[in-house]
């Protein structure tokens, strides 16, 4: 799932538009529900880019990942950013914004490496990725697994700047998150915007209204 947004399902792209500012159910699957919002910040007019993204597991939410304002760093010291030939565990972090949550409350989530989640159930893995740049600067993802199946991707999730503009500053003032689901084809499905979206379950009104322009 992309900026715009769309989604893609079974080879087929649909678009569609939330209400701004609001979290937004996008699917359950099995004991995992997630949730994404587009804020006005990263938005514009009509174009909608998702901002944050929830996490719950068996309905306590352990991560929010969310993309930080870049641009209020100032133009001038990004562009004077020597391009890291190699980032790796207990470099800052330079494009998300991370978040976790137990028992104990709310941890910021500053470096890379590896994060039990939900008493150990799942695995945030958050890494500098050669894959994800944006002017030669690393960008991060988080790779959520399941720690009974460490090696299989459920979630993935990164910053992408707004490449449908030309200039430098509105791709970044635009910042926003993407994401890609691992194998879901043998987990149970449940209720959210997207199986509406990809036809797996019948379109409620608001989702019908969530096809059409909002502006």
């Amino acid at each position: 799932m992309c900026g715009d947004p769309i989604t893609r399902f079974n080879g087929k792209s649909i678009q569609f538009w939330i209400p701004l500012d609001t979290d937004i159910k996008l699917i359950t699957l099995d004991s995992l529900t997630l949730f994404g919002m587009a804020r006005k910040r990263t938005s514009l007019r009509s174009m909608q880019w998702f901002s944050d993204f929830t996490l719950q597991y068996n309905g306590d939410t352990v991560l929010h990942i969310g993309c930080k304002n870049i641009v209020s760093m100032g133009m001038a010291k990004i562009a004077a950013m020597a391009p890291p030939a190699k980032l790796g565990a207990g470099v800052p972090m330079r494009f998300l914004d991370l978040t976790s949550m137990d028992e104990e409350g709310e941890k910021k989530v500053n470096v890379a490496g590896i994060y039990h989640l939900a008493h150990s159930m799942l695995i945030a893995d958050v890494k500098h990725d050669n894959r994800y740049l944006a002017y030669k600067l690393n960008k991060e993802a988080v790779f959520i697994r399941e720690s009974a199946q460490p090696d299989k991707p459920v979630l993935e999730f990164f910053a992408a700047k707004a490449n449908k503009f030309t200039d430098m500053k509105k791709q970044l003032q635009h910042l926003h998150l993407d994401m890609n689901f691992g194998d879901i084809s043998k987990r149970t499905i449940g209720n959210g915007i997207l199986p509406q979206l990809w036809g797996l379950q019948a379109r409620t009104p608001e989702v019908m209204k969530m096809l059409h322009k909002p502006y």
